[in-house]
Order: structure tokens, then sequence, then C-alpha cells
């Protein structure tokens, strides 16, 4: 062994507040979606307003599934450039 391996102790996280925190995760998730279902037709007649009001619902439900095929491809895209360049200082001094 090197002597740069240092011997502490990383702590693990209990299951049980790791399960406690997924499930209020995945219950915000689905608290979200049900909100933007509830208020549906509202955001159909103000941000989509047309003759039909079925288009408008359309566009709405679109407009919200769009964002479930787009979350994966940020993940990847700001997942990979985090990953390369991660956090650094910026490089402007603040004035005092």
């Amino acid at each position: 062994m090197s002597s740069l391996v240092h011997n502490s102790v990383i702590a693990k996280p209990s299951l049980h507040k790791t399960l406690f925190a997924t499930c209020i995760g995945n219950a915000l998730e689905w608290f979200d979606i049900a909100v933007y279902g509830f208020f549906a037709s509202y955001i159909a007649h103000a941000f989509f307003p047309t003759s039909d009001a079925s288009v408008s619902l359309l566009l709405t439900f679109g407009s919200f599934g769009i964002s479930f095929l787009i979350r994966p491809l940020g993940a990847v895209v700001l997942g990979n450039y985090a990953d390369r360049h991660g956090r650094k200082k910026p490089c402007y001094s603040p004035s005092t």
C-alpha cells in the first residue's frame, strides 16, 4: 500500500434515510404531475388560445410530455459537461 492512501472512514447513509428521501422525491414528482393535470384546462386557455379547446389541451399536454423527453437529454449533456469541468472558481475578482 502506498502512503497516499488515507484510512478515512466514509459513513454510508442508512437504508431508512435513503428510502425516506427517495419516497419524498417520488411523491413530489407525482404531486407535480397531478397539479399540472388539474390545471391543464386553465393552462390550455391561458397559453394556447385556439378556437378548438381540444387542440389547446393537446398542446398543453404535448408541451408537458416534451419535458419528459428532453430531461434525459439534458442530463446526458449537462452531466457530461459537469463531469469534465466540475466546479471551478470564477476567473473574475469581485470588486469591493
